[in-house]
């Protein structure tokens, strides 16, 4: 699970009850560790995004238009006591439903992590259960897709993904190529 490696020692309990917030926490001696949240509002999150994946440009440019569709999923892990707070945020991620060439799939955009806390696992372990909460909620497994930066295949491709184009520029980003899982 991932917020027990994360937090070592720490209990992890799922509430899927809180609409719209679906959490999965973690605590010890009822102290609370971390949670992963999903349908964080995006504000939550656009810092992190923002710094991270566009910090030559304004703000603006962080914002996707499906943000603000009720299908879109925004995840965050958060170092936080008090979670419905939600500052600290460590790691993001967003899924929204878009098709793979004719597929119906969930798109992965967005995704980030604070670099003070690369390579810790954050990514991939909110990556995974992001995908699993994901699958849960369908109730059926789900093709996923992605626009990777080059530098990000290796991350992806230890994730399960696999690379499905042609590298490809994307104005104001980089080098890319489509990635894919489930398809």
């Amino acid at each position: 699970n991932l917020l027990t490696e994360i937090f070592p020692g720490a209990t992890v309990k799922i509430d899927l009850s809180l609409q719209p917030l679906k959490n999965m926490i973690a605590q010890k001696d009822n102290q609370l560790l971390g949670t992963i949240v999903l349908n964080v509002d995006i504000s939550k999150i656009i810092g992190l995004r923002h710094k991270v994946l566009r910090p030559n440009a304004g703000i603006k440019d962080a914002y996707y238009p499906e943000d603000k569709n009720m299908d879109t999923k925004h995840f965050g892990l958060f170092m936080e006591v008090d979670v419905m707070a939600m500052r600290n945020v460590l790691c993001c991620l967003t899924f929204i439903p878009n098709s793979y060439i004719t597929t119906p799939a969930m798109q992965l955009r967005g995704m980030a992590t604070d670099p003070n806390f690369r390579g810790v696992g954050f990514g991939s372990k909110l990556l995974i259960s992001s995908e699993e909460i994901i699958i849960v909620e369908r109730g059926r497994p789900i093709p996923f897709w992605c626009n990777a930066r080059v530098d990000a295949i290796g991350f992806y491709e230890k994730m399960g993904w696999r690379v499905a184009s042609d590298k490809f520029e994307i104005k104001g980003v980089g080098l890319n190529q489509k990635m894919v899982k489930g398809i």
